[in-house]
């Protein structure tokens, strides 16, 4: 963004963060409502894997609820966390770094106001984003089971949700592990499950390598960029 859109690293990294804080946003609240949906037609085998699913969910909702209360009445939340280590923000700002940091966060906060449209475009975005995972989850479980249940989907979604908070490389096997554990829980057939998460990867996988595509081309117009520069100061 910086070298192509002419944007300079503040407003690129607020943007970043914006966009990550609304992922995380309907995130959880698609995983809260699948794990409801998931409750009411299965059960957890183990009643620690219930707990640790509780508690991540807990930590999430305590997260994002401590952000939009700062955010939404315009306080800082750096400045919070120098008060908990002793910090001066006075110390912090006056540092070439301390200023930048406090610039995003001003970026940051500006956006999360309610009072303004483009703070509920970026809502609306966000939403239909993850709706179309959901309706992703939806069309597997519709081709793969051959059962049309929104509501199960729903579940297997926020099972799907739920494994990407495991600490995990990559998350690898754990998508696999909870959608099979979640479809012999439904009775949608443990071995259906392992094909859902291999059929979800195989979908990342496609987006990716589009992305790829995309990145190849941008990083040759920025070698293209850094060559001519480079020309130009040797010619001066």
């Amino acid at each position: 963004t910086k070298n192509i859109l002419n944007i300079d690293w503040e407003k690129g990294l607020s943007s970043a963060i914006i966009d990550k804080i609304l992922d995380i946003t309907f995130h959880s609240i698609f995983l809260v409502a699948g794990i409801a949906m998931f409750l009411t037609f299965g059960n957890f085998p183990e009643f620690w894997i219930f707990g640790l699913a509780i508690a991540s969910i807990f930590v999430l909702v305590i997260a994002l609820t401590l952000f939009y209360s700062r955010a939404i009445g315009k306080k800082s939340i750096i400045l919070l966390v120098l008060n908990l280590f002793g910090l001066e923000k006075t110390k912090v700002k006056s540092t070439k770094n301390g200023e930048f940091l406090f610039n995003t966060e001003g970026n940051v906060l500006r956006f999360f106001s309610p009072k303004k449209m483009f703070f509920w475009k970026g809502v609306v975005i966000s939403f239909f984003r993850h709706l179309l995972f959901y309706t992703r989850a939806f069309l597997i479980v519709l081709f793969i089971v051959g059962v049309f249940s929104p509501l199960k989907s729903l579940a297997v979604h926020g099972l799907a949700n739920l494994s990407m908070m495991l600490p995990l490389p990559a998350g690898l096997g754990g998508l696999e592990a909870v959608s099979s554990f979640g479809f012999k829980a439904l009775e949608f057939g443990f071995e259906n499950g392992t094909v859902f998460g291999m059929t979800w990867r195989s979908a990342d996988l496609m987006i990716c390598i589009l992305g790829i595509i995309f990145g190849v081309k941008i990083a040759f117009k920025l070698f293209k960029l850094k060559t001519f520069n480079f020309i130009d100061k040797i010619k001066k």
